[in-house]
């Protein structure tokens, strides 16, 4: 198993004296040290994972079946899995526990395991004292034969060489391929505000449980809207790969704020507000915002018609107002139209039910004002 933010807290290491026991006691030493195994360090020499498993993580099936099989065998879950389900998601932070118990405190219980991370360093650490019980030789789905002699296997651990596991299935979501550098500083930034895992009373977030800022009710409709990308149905599950693709699709590839950012001289700091706006407010109400705004500041007229001749903003950063954002950024007005949306976006807030309970709002829409 891998390890994830935090870890063991002064993990002896091979220079550290360990308090011994008298004869007729438990003569295996207090902790897990850093000593011994075949690499000298408690441990195997190698991680048994390509990647995180556990909360939202890439969860390979094979990478969750090395897991599993660790977490069966020491009876924190019933049989090993290739699916990261509510019971093995659990098993990993029963896991965490008892390895928290074994090393005297200082692990994360997160529910989250890495290559390398504290949480797998303290389970080879475990398996190599004769704590915990390794997987079962067939739970075994390495790609490379371990080199460990017999003689340094304790407790009878059995490490073999196995197939090459199968080849894994091209993801069925929308996948960020990283090279529009636009989008990955609107996504960085709108990361940062959104934060991690949230669970808030619905008093406060009506949205439910929020996985960096997708919500329990913005999963639904995406998962409504989208049934072949088979996402899991809650937030917590959600892998960084895929709130990417959620986030590329459905804030910055389907509002054209591609095509915005091509516009001739646009700052950045007011795509970032647009996006960061539509992420919080749907980006169809940012469109409106940012339409309202170029109005009051250009005197044009973007307002759309229905068949009754009513008028109305419809959102849709079309052509039409980026020919609007042209004129701006020629008449020098983009800093009065990002503000403008600053402005426009902090009045809602407060007519909004919930907005006493979430102080934060009035600060996030102020930080993109240009001064």
């Amino acid at each position: 198993m891998g390890g994830t933010t935090g870890g063991p807290k002064d993990l002896p290491n091979a220079q550290t004296p360990v308090e011994t026991t008298t004869v007729g006691h438990d003569d295996r030493e207090p902790g897990l040290p850093g000593r011994g195994g075949t690499d000298g360090f408690g441990g195997f020499g190698q991680s048994f994972l390509t990647q995180g498993v556990g909360h939202g993580q890439a969860n390979q099936p094979d990478d969750v079946f090395r897991a599993s099989g660790f977490l069966a065998e020491n009876g924190l879950l019933p049989v090993p899995t290739r699916d990261a389900d509510e019971g093995f998601l659990r098993g990993i932070e029963n896991g965490q526990k008892r390895l928290n118990d074994l090393a005297g405190g200082g692990l994360q219980i997160d529910g989250i395991a890495k290559p390398w991370g504290p949480t797998e360093v303290l389970s080879q650490r475990a398996v190599s004292s004769g704590k915990m019980k390794p997987p079962r030789p067939d739970t075994e789905t390495e790609t490379e034969t371990i080199s460990i002699t017999q003689s340094s296997i304790p407790h009878g651990v059995q490490i073999k060489p196995a197939s090459p596991p199968p080849p894994t299935a091209a993801p069925t979501w929308p996948v960020n391929d990283g090279r529009n550098q636009t989008f990955n500083d609107l996504l960085a930034h709108t990361k940062r505000i959104e934060g991690g895992y949230a669970n808030r009373p619905k008093s406060a977030d009506r949205g439910g449980p929020t996985m960096k800022g997708v919500s329990q009710k913005t999963l639904d409709g995406i998962r409504a809207k989208y049934p072949q990308w088979k996402l899991p149905k809650d937030t917590k599950n959600l892998t960084d790969e895929q709130i990417d693709g959620i986030y590329r699709h459905d804030y910055f590839d389907l509002p054209k704020l591609d095509k915005m950012a091509a516009i001739p001289g646009m700052d950045i700091r007011l795509l970032r507000h647009v996006y960061d706006a539509g992420v919080q407010h749907s980006p169809v109400r940012a469109g409106r915002w940012l339409q309202q705004a170029l109005d009051k500041h250009l005197g044009t007229d973007l307002r759309s018609h229905d068949k009754s001749g009513a008028t109305y903003y419809d959102g849709n950063i079309g052509s039409q107002t980026r020919s609007a954002l042209a004129e701006a950024i020629k008449r020098g007005k983009l800093k009065d139209v990002n503000n403008e949306i600053a402005r426009t976006r902090e009045a809602f807030m407060r007519r909004l039910p919930r907005f006493t309970g979430n102080p934060g709002w009035i600060p996030r829409a102020k930080s993109f004002y240009i001064p």
